[in-house]
């Protein structure tokens, strides 16, 4: 009887790892944004090595806007002074975090949250007392705190089983449905 339970709760609820590292193109992701709506609201997706460097990338956009200038200008401008490359940007992953991940996703910003902010401010005025083109001194300190806490946040993937895989095989099992939120 034990065993068949077992079974019946992994047959019926297949997610018991709920977090991918999809590779993706910019491409492939704006086709996932837009062909999988209902999945994505659902779920905690976004396309960067970690979720501080989504808050980099959204910073970006942000900055864009409150400089009254287009993405890809800030984007060059972020490049120009060595924050990101375009080999980078080509090449991020698409993080996907279902079910009760999302909690531990939510957990885990929230116990780094005053360290990361700590740090963020110390990269800040380090970056203000070097002449760092004032514009891009916040961006700067971001970055620098997304480089340090990147071990962390590979060490927490690893400690919850994320699971890397290509985009096909992503999608697959969205359409077989073994992952679902």
């Amino acid at each position: 009887m034990k065993v068949s339970n077992y079974y019946n709760q992994n047959k019926y609820n297949p997610n018991f790892t709920a977090i991918r590292i999809v590779k993706t193109s910019p491409d492939e992701f704006l086709h996932f944004a837009n062909n999988y709506k209902n999945f994505y609201k659902k779920n905690f997706v976004f396309r960067a090595q970690s979720y501080e460097q989504s808050l980099f990338f959204e910073h970006l956009k942000t900055l864009a806007v409150k400089e009254n200038a287009s993405q890809k200008w800030v984007i060059n401008n972020a490049v120009r002074y060595k924050l990101i490359d375009y080999d980078t940007i080509n090449n991020l992953p698409m993080c996907v975090f279902t079910g009760k991940d999302i909690v531990k996703l939510t957990l885990y910003n929230f116990k780094n949250m005053i360290p990361n902010f700590i740090r963020s401010a110390k990269f800040s005025a380090n970056a203000a007392k070097n002449n760092f083109p004032k514009h891009l001194v916040a961006a700067k300190a971001i970055k620098e705190t997304v480089d340090s806490d990147l071990p962390r946040f590979q060490k927490f993937l690893k400690k919850n089983n994320a699971k890397y895989v290509t985009y096909n095989e992503f999608l697959q099992e969205i359409k077989t449905g073994n992952l679902d939120s």
